[in-house]
């Protein structure tokens, strides 16, 4: 038992160590992409109780979604520190080193008394391929993966805790909490119970191999199980209903024709099964799909043909009574809220790679039962070491070499659009990148392509084009862009249009048009009255005069005041032109926000 635990050890720290070689980097990375949302672009926070009521709000108000702890754990950062990357990424560092400890040590739980030496190295390496894959870097390196790392690290406590707590009631207890901040993590928790079942009948089947399914869930233990994830779910839908009550949108709302939803939900099996098999070919933080209906007569039928085949497989190992029929059902389960079966609101996009992580950690976690179940001769076992030892090598290297992209928004979005002309997505936020080292010709290209290529242009592409223009001091071209913007809005979400009026205002401030800059002011704090850009330009409008501070949420100042200060620099930097302009005399401050005297 000694010998046992202590080469557990050695196995936990040689996992440790393939995360800090893989990832390690990682700590130097910055902000990217929706990180902005969420720690750069946010306010920021001055006591815990902010953080806590910011965190158990909709994560985005327009959006039916509800995940309060990976938010609080951002919000938290940002206390004694402030904002520091180096942080955020050394506490998603930790989440996934944490995961892949599970994922070792609820790979041992599925080898029931096969406990061998022999079989705790099969777990390790399991354990160390998930460790280093590098289709898992986005998860892992990107800041705001932290609620797919939360999530997964939650439901793979789950199954650890009951595949190692023999006495019923602490077992039932701690795998039903798990379950419930799994769900406040990610809606995609609502997997757990079915990959919960087949690895608690699996490991049922080593000790009773002519266990049931239906034999299995009639005992005590099982009901008292599943009973506890029912009212941890009742607990969870409680707990939603509470943040959202019931003025929310579905989560599904991208609507698509049922051939085009057939091609996706054909297409991203292949996708994601390639990227597991082979993580080294095609990584990129977009995969375009562009719906194209003579494609049924080629590559839609072939992936179709791909994903009965899978289907079908499987079905024939569950009547054949096979591990791995098993093993596939959870995979499947896992990746089901990502299939395209629902509507994803992901754009044009088919996968993203940060969808991997859990399904991933449920297929390495089954595999050692599966190889046990093989009964390999000892070469055949010597073969697969040396080949997954080969494979673990190559992931470091292409690991080590991805992680570096995510280190900054130029880096990442000039990768994309590399790896993925087609995106929309990318080349919108390529723009941003350039916009932020003020590469303004090179905006003006990328806009061009854009154009030229027919992708649809967003309202926050043409915002940053106008900031672009403000950037060079041409406010006009700028407003031209607004304007632009302001008019295709369609069914854009009114948070989204808070931005543009507010850029919209100060570019009708710097050439002397006050009232409208006012009216551009009021529209944005219309559509978005916690946006802290918006409210730091109203108090910068208003300098001088008492703002009805009680209209504002106290959890919003703190980034307000910051932006105060810039938009007060930039109200002293108006041209000798601009102040010439008659209606330069009208107030910019709006009346209806100044307290009542």
């Amino acid at each position: 038992m000694r010998q046992t635990s202590f080469s557990g050890w050695i196995h936990a720290g040689v996992l440790l160590v393939l995360v800090v070689v893989a990832y390690g980097a990682a700590l130097a990375n910055g902000y990217v992409w929706d990180d902005g949302y969420f720690i750069q672009g946010s306010v920021g926070f001055d006591s815990f109780g902010a953080a806590l009521d910011r965190a158990f709000s909709p994560l985005f108000p327009d959006r039916a979604y509800v995940r309060p702890l990976p938010l609080f754990s951002l919000y938290l950062e940002t206390l004694p520190l402030g904002r520091n990357a180096t942080v955020t990424h050394a506490f998603n560092l930790i989440l996934h080193a944490g995961c892949v400890l599970l994922v070792y040590m609820v790979a041992l739980g599925q080898l029931g008394r096969a406990k061998a030496v022999s079989h705790r190295h099969v777990a390790l390496i399991v354990a160390a391929m998930f460790a280093v894959h590098p289709a898992l870097v986005e998860a892992v390196a990107w800041m705001s993966s932290r609620f797919d790392l939360m999530v997964t690290f939650f439901m793979l406590s789950g199954l650890a805790a009951a595949s190692r707590i023999h006495r019923q009631v602490p077992m039932v207890l701690t795998v039903s909490t798990s379950f419930f901040l799994a769900a406040l993590c990610k809606e995609s928790a609502v997997v757990f119970p079915f990959v919960l079942f087949v690895f608690e009948y699996l490991r049922r089947r080593q000790e009773t191999p002519a266990s049931t399914p239906l034999q299995f869930l009639n005992e005590p233990r099982s009901r008292w199980l599943f009973l506890g994830l029912v009212l941890a779910g009742l607990a969870y839908l409680l707990v939603r209903h509470l943040i959202l009550g019931n003025g929310y949108t579905s989560l599904d709302d991208q609507s698509i024709g049922l051939p085009d939803r057939l091609a996706r939900a054909s297409s991203g099996p292949w996708v994601y099964c390639s990227k597991t098999g082979l993580p080294w070919l095609g990584l990129s933080p977009q995969h375009t799909f562009i719906y194209d209906a003579a494609a049924w007569r080629g590559r839609y039928l072939l992936v179709a043909v791909f994903s009965v085949a899978v289907l079908g497989a499987t079905a024939f190992l569950l009547i054949k009574g096979r591990f791995a029929g098993w093993i596939m059902v959870a995979v499947l389960a896992a990746y089901l809220p990502v299939l395209h079966l629902l509507s994803l609101t992901i754009g044009n996009n088919l996968v993203h790679e940060r969808f991997m992580y859990f399904p991933t950690a449920v297929l390495f976690a089954g595999l050692p039962a599966f190889v046990h179940e093989l009964r390999l001769t000892e070469k055949a076992r010597r073969s697969l070491l040396f080949i997954a030892t080969l494979w673990i090598v190559v992931s470091i290297v292409v690991t080590r070499s991805v992680v570096p992209l995510w280190k900054d928004e130029l880096s990442l979005w000039e990768w994309g659009t590399r790896m993925d002309p087609l995106s929309d997505v990318a080349a919108a936020n390529l723009i941003y990148s350039y916009l932020q080292q003020h590469r303004f010709d090179d905006m003006n290209k990328v806009y061009r392509d854009m154009e030229e290529s027919g992708m649809p242009i967003t309202v926050e592409t043409l915002t940053n084009m106008g900031n672009g223009r403000q950037g060079v001091g041409d406010y006009r071209g700028a407003l031209d862009f607004y304007q632009r913007a302001a008019s295709g809005v369609g069914a854009v979400s009114e948070l989204r249009l808070a931005p543009l009026y507010a850029n919209m205002s100060v570019a009708y401030m710097m050439i002397g048009e006050n009232e409208k800059a006012r009216e551009a002011l009021l529209a944005s704090l219309h559509y978005n009255p916690r946006h802290f850009i918006s409210i730091g330009t109203l108090y910068a409008y208003c300098d001088g005069e008492e703002v009805d501070a009680s209209r504002f949420n106290p959890a919003d100042m703190p980034g307000a005041r910051k932006y105060m200060e810039l938009m007060r620099i930039q109200l002293g930097t108006r041209s000798e032109e601009a102040r010439a302009n008659p209606n330069a005399d009208a107030s910019l401050c709006p009346a209806e926000y100044l307290r009542a005297k």
